[in-house]
């Protein structure tokens, strides 16, 4: 009797004795979980500072007034893609719900423009010494006397020696290719440049779909009459960005079978340069004879890679978007290759919808084509279900809340006339040299001096101040 009294007081005990940890625990608790709210909120805000620190070290495209700026946001894909920069760089996961998109304020920020110490590396020295020979070195110090070169453009022991620097840095380039990719390019082929970071909208996706698409004709058509073109790209993504990896991947798939198809008799090659930084960048601008600036029209910024590209006299393919407009107003569309849907549009499409990416897959062929390669295993054999998210982004929304959000079906055929224009323009060497030499000609505008310059005067109001120097 005293036994089982015993263990009645004892278990009386034990459960008194769990609701009383429990209580402590649940002040615990709580006191830790305010506290790692606190923390949170703290963090988000740090993580909002950041971020929007980020933008304003970048540049938007926001055309308003000075009163409509503050508080006026940016476009989301750019604050995305700000944010996967930043978990990319410090590790971090930084995610940002819709209505903190609202706390986010950015000012008008001009073209940046490059830095003349970046010509320093960006200009090879060969060109250089061309350009000196040529017009003194003024331009050095100040850019925009590069316009005088536009008084030889059509001299041809001038565009002979601008080709045979071009031609002297391909071939550093096809050696670096072969130290460190191991393949083999021909420095005579048309070098067709795409290095940037990775992301959707500047469609590092639709020039490998392109590449497919050449690839196929050539296979179909082995007497075709075809420029050989090794096509190059360089990018980075942010490690969560799963798209952009696999867009990666795909660019070294088709580079595994098209490098190795001696059938076609080395017409197509496909490098990704890894690791693409400053120092490979040196290698790389000085080479290109095309700039790829193919982003979807009203999606970029500014960028100042085209700038880079066009100071070593590579011409611009691209769309009306960014800086590719300015370049265009500078050395006019006829040296240039401008294709695809405008802003307008592209935002009348976003705003009003009425495009389908469906329709173009049931109807064009040679389209319809590419997208099934990329799920019947042809660039992927050993997993065949390996592309199905970029072909489902295409086409269905499995993947993205909208079929093919960045036009790449819909700008498809219009990016192959233009690869075709430049192909016929690479064949007239005269008239490539000139065109190569106009941009060279009229990239002084791109220096940030002028952009400084704007700011000085219509964001800033600064009056200049004269210093006066002992000597």
């Amino acid at each position: 009797m005293n036994v089982r009294k015993n263990e009645g007081i004892t278990l009386v005990a034990l459960v008194i004795a769990i609701i009383l940890l429990l209580i402590i625990s649940g002040i615990s608790i709580t006191g830790t979980l305010r506290g790692q709210n606190e923390t949170e909120e703290a963090t988000q805000i740090s993580e909002l500072n950041m971020v929007q620190h980020a933008i304003l070290e970048r540049y938007t495209k926001a055309q308003l007034t000075k009163e409509e700026l503050p508080g006026t946001l940016i476009a989301k894909t750019e604050v995305e893609e700000i944010i996967n920069d930043i978990n990319a760089k410090s590790g971090k996961n930084i995610t940002l719900k819709g209505t903190e998109y609202k706390r986010l304020d950015v000012s008008d920020l001009k073209n940046l423009g490059i830095k003349k110490e970046e010509d320093s590396f960006i200009v090879n020295y060969k060109t250089g010494e061309v350009i000196n020979e040529t017009i003194g070195k003024g331009w050095i110090k100040k850019p925009a006397q590069l316009e005088n070169l536009m008084e030889h453009v059509d001299d041809p022991i001038l565009q002979n020696r601008f080709l045979a620097v071009k031609k002297e840095r391909k071939q550093i380039l096809a050696d670096y290719i072969k130290e460190h990719n191991g393949i083999d390019v021909d420095p005579r082929s048309i070098f067709d440049v795409q290095v940037k970071r990775l992301h959707e909208y500047k469609r590092q996706l639709l020039n490998i779909l392109h590449v497919m698409y050449l690839y196929n004709q050539i296979k179909e058509h082995p007497e075709m009459e075809f420029y050989p073109r090794t096509f190059i790209f360089g990018a980075k993504a942010a490690a969560g960005y799963k798209i952009a990896k696999l867009t990666i991947k795909l660019i070294n798939s088709v580079a595994d079978v098209i490098n190795n198809d001696e059938s076609i008799n080395g017409k197509i090659k496909v490098v990704f340069i890894e690791n693409y930084r400053v120092s490979n960048a040196e290698i790389i601008f000085a080479a290109a004879d095309v700039s790829e600036q193919i982003s979807t029209a009203s999606k970029e910024a500014s960028g100042t890679g085209n700038m880079k590209f066009m100071l070593n006299g590579a011409l611009t393919l691209g769309t009306m978007d960014g800086a590719n407009v300015e370049i265009v107003d500078e050395v006019g569309e006829e040296n240039a290759f401008i294709f695809g849907l405008s802003s307008d549009e592209v935002i009348n499409y976003e705003n009003n919808g009425g495009y389908n990416p469906m329709d173009i897959f049931n109807s064009d062929m040679d389209i319809r084509k590419v997208l099934m390669q990329l799920i019947n295993g042809f660039y992927s054999p050993d997993d065949p279900e390996r592309f199905r998210p970029i072909y489902n982004s295409l086409l269905n929304t499995q993947e993205t809340d909208v079929a093919d959000r960045y036009f790449i079906l819909k700008d498809f055929k219009s990016y192959a006339a233009a690869q075709k224009r430049v192909e016929e323009a690479y064949r007239n060497e005269e008239g490539w040299a000139k065109s190569a030499m106009l941009n060279v000609a009229n990239v002084g505008k791109f220096t940030s001096d002028r952009t400084i310059e704007e700011y000085v005067q219509d964001i800033w109001h600064l009056e200049k101040v004269k210093v006066k120097m002992d000597v």
